[in-house]
């Protein structure tokens, strides 16, 4: 077993930002230079780290819940082929998003 030093505010502010780019658990351990295991139990003991990765899934949990709104209320574009080749694009909407958003909403 190893035993785990205090992740620094700099390491926590990185691994964060990496993982909200990314939404990758690895990379950001990567982007810190600690094993997955190093960081599980360091977010385990250390209570300032498993905040700022709450509040930062909690971002990023607002900013998928924004884009299903967005694709509710506008739809989304995808490419109309013919023959093979792209010959342009259309919005497509789903009836069953915007209910399901409404359900939650509602």
């Amino acid at each position: 077993m190893f035993e785990v030093q205090l992740i620094s505010a700099e390491d926590i502010i990185k691994f964060c930002d990496t993982w909200y780019l990314t939404k990758n658990f690895h990379q950001a351990c990567k982007a810190i230079g600690r094993h997955r295991e190093y960081v599980e139990t360091a977010i385990e003991r250390q209570e300032s780290f498993r905040t700022a990765l709450v509040r930062v899934q909690e971002r990023a949990v607002d900013d998928i819940e924004a884009t299903i709104i967005d694709r509710a209320a506008n739809g989304w574009q995808e490419e109309v082929f013919f023959k093979g080749e792209c010959v342009g694009s259309k919005t497509v909407y789903s009836p069953t998003l915007a209910l399901k958003v409404l359900q939650v909403k509602r």
